[in-house]
């Protein structure tokens, strides 16, 4: 019995029953505040006063140092859950951490540094607002011989590719139809092309992007450097960018002959070290 009256003595305790409980100091800040060195003053407390208290606040969060404390040059200080102040070096370790589900509405953090040693973190905003691309990549896996072989300008071939890379949620790509679903958004469509062709100058080619209502081609016409060999041998790109309506869109992936080329029946290669289709999302 000496020895628990003793302990109780050795820490000057304040207690305000059914408001707060407040250890080492004789002004709690929350529903439980510790005051580590026993420095905080009867009266008004300062930031500075908190960097080494530990408070949990009426709302349930876990705070190390200040909560809602105007001072000064550091303004208000609002913290959610738990909140490390002060801390230096690599210190801090948070385990167990879950995935997101719509990791397009995670809010990024960014360090505030009001004071030369004083620092904190606060949500800046979504990856949405910050517009960072989300890209989806469409590769061709093989060679396609005689590619648009009979199909005069105008027309389009399927390009049979394979989605290598998706960091879009909810795009999805059947390659057995060479249809992709793309949800809602703003995107940047950008397809590459290279091919082959002797015995012609000029290729031409389009693509139809999806559009908000229906569809928008874009042509573009590539010279050859010579008419056979390798050197006839010619790339180019075709970009657009596009909203997607609510409720998303399929889009098909294939290539077609454009209006201005003289290039026309069999020969003509698609390559694949050379050919992509490359999908980013921008925003919403």
């Amino acid at each position: 019995m000496k020895k628990a009256v003793v302990l109780l003595c050795a820490f000057y305790t304040s207690i305000t029953y059914g408001q707060s409980i407040g250890i080492k100091t004789p002004n709690p800040r929350g529903a439980f505040h510790i005051d580590t060195r026993g420095n905080n003053p009867t009266g008004t407390t300062t930031l500075r006063d908190l960097l080494d208290d530990l408070i949990i606040d009426f709302n349930g969060n876990l705070n190390f140092t200040p909560q809602n404390i105007t001072s000064g040059s550091y303004g208000n200080i609002y913290n959610t859950k738990l909140f490390v102040f002060n801390s230096v070096g690599d210190n801090v370790r948070i385990e167990g951490i879950l995935p997101a589900e719509n990791p397009e509405e995670i809010s990024l953090l960014g360090a505030n540094r009001p004071a030369q040693t004083l620092a904190f973190l606060r949500r800046e905003k979504s990856i949405n607002e910050f517009g960072i691309p989300q890209p989806a990549l469409l590769t061709l896996d093989a060679d396609v011989s005689d590619f648009l072989n009979g199909i005069g300008p105008g027309g389009a071939q399927d390009m049979p590719m394979t989605l290598v890379k998706n960091a879009i949620k909810g795009l999805t790509y059947d390659p057995a139809t060479h249809f992709l679903f793309v949800p809602e958004g703003l995107y940047q469509f950008t397809l590459i092309y290279k091919a082959n062709q002797p015995g012609c100058s000029v290729s031409s080619y389009f693509y139809d992007f999806p559009f908000e209502s229906n569809f928008t081609r874009v042509h573009s016409n590539t010279q050859h450097l010579e008419t056979s060999g390798e050197t006839a041998t010619h790339g180019g790109k075709i970009t657009y960018t596009s909203q997607i309506p609510a409720g998303g869109k399929l889009v098909r992936v294939n290539l077609g002959r454009g209006q201005a080329g003289n290039c026309t029946g069999t020969g003509m290669t698609l390559l694949h070290d050379g050919t992509q289709f490359l999908i980013k999302k921008i925003g919403n």
